[in-house]
């Protein structure tokens, strides 16, 4: 999945809503503009250097010019200063950029899986005999899969800098916590195909719930913490692996517990949607997980993404029945 699919529909929801007029909004988000649930304004910031996807999040509502970039970006200077973003991804080479981290600023903190929790356990003998082979274990680097353009990607690392890289991010005061969640088979030095299941992402998500919980000495307000979850796994693949429908009963129950356990803690949690719209046989946000758990009446955001004029991009995988897309 893009991190930018997550990121641009994640920023369009929330700061595009601001745009809106409030008869169009659902009682949740026209409550929250409100006078009495709006603080004190800081000062306001104009960058006019900055790339069209964040210049699209403070533009004024205009269908004709829906994205007047010479208008720049316009945002609040605290810039997400207080909240702590847990971003659960494939890795993250955030040293190649030093200039999105602004260490004097936040806190960057990271945590990686143990490999065989990533990778879902050891290789097959089919696999070794192939020559595939895992990666050094338990480091933080981010090389992702191959895309249609046949090279090779990070997913992790975008995903980190435009939700709070310092120079081009949405909010770049915000503390980071990064976890590394899933693995690559690689062949001859190059990743060969990537891993991800639901047990790397349960681990993943139970080490967010043990840190809010006080686990490696952090102090999180509560209200103060995001989870962007932009990985996920098709249903209709897990029942394929030879999984029965009670192994995918007992699955869906155990994210339900943990993201309840989030929401009671105060946490806002964000699942990407999904590219898969382009697909000869589209594929739908609620036929992959967690992503179905995000129903209208739940308190879990699914974000699909926008091209640079707000119009829905082709790709992104659309909502259906009771679990929508924004």
């Amino acid at each position: 999945m893009s991190g930018l699919a997550l990121f641009l529909g994640l920023s369009a929801y929330f700061f595009l809503a601001c745009a809106l007029p409030l008869d169009d909004l659902s009682p949740f988000v026209t409550n929250s503009f409100d006078p009495k649930n709006i603080s004190d304004s800081h000062m306001t910031v104009t960058d006019n250097t900055a790339a069209d996807f964040l210049t699209l999040l403070s533009a004024q509502y205009d269908a004709n010019n829906p994205n007047p970039v010479d208008k720049g970006y316009v945002r609040d200077d605290s810039d997400g200063k207080g909240t702590t973003i847990f971003v659960l991804d494939s890795g993250f080479n955030l040293e190649r950029y030093p200039d999105e981290q602004c260490l004097d600023q936040r806190r960057i903190d990271t945590f990686v899986l143990e490999q065989h929790i990533r990778s879902g356990g050891p290789l097959t003998q089919e696999e070794t005999n192939n020559g595939d082979y895992l990666p050094t274990p338990d480091n933080m680097d981010d090389i992702a899969d191959l895309y249609g353009d046949e090279l090779f990607h990070g997913h992790g690392t975008p995903v980190a800098i435009v939700a709070a890289g310092c120079k081009t991010g949405v909010a770049r005061k915000a503390n980071l916590y990064l976890v590394k969640i899933s693995e690559l088979i690689m062949n001859s030095g190059l990743p060969r195909t990537g891993l991800n299941g639901p047990n790397n992402m349960l681990y993943g998500l139970h080490h967010v719930l043990s840190v809010l919980n006080g686990y490696r000495g952090l102090s999180i307000p509560r209200g103060k913490a995001i989870v962007l979850i932009s990985l996920a796994v098709e249903r209709r693949q897990f029942l394929m692996e030879r999984h029965t429908a009670q192994d995918y009963n007992a699955m869906e129950t155990d994210f339900k517990m943990v993201l309840d356990a989030l929401d009671r803690q105060g946490a806002t949690v964000i699942m990407a949607a999904g590219n898969g719209g382009n697909e000869p046989v589209p594929s739908f946000v609620d036929d992959s997980f967690p992503q179905h758990l995000a129903t209208q009446d739940s308190p879990y955001i699914i974000v699909g993404s926008t091209n640079n004029k707000g119009q829905l991009s082709s790709f992104s995988s659309p909502g259906r029945g009771n679990v929508s897309s924004f």
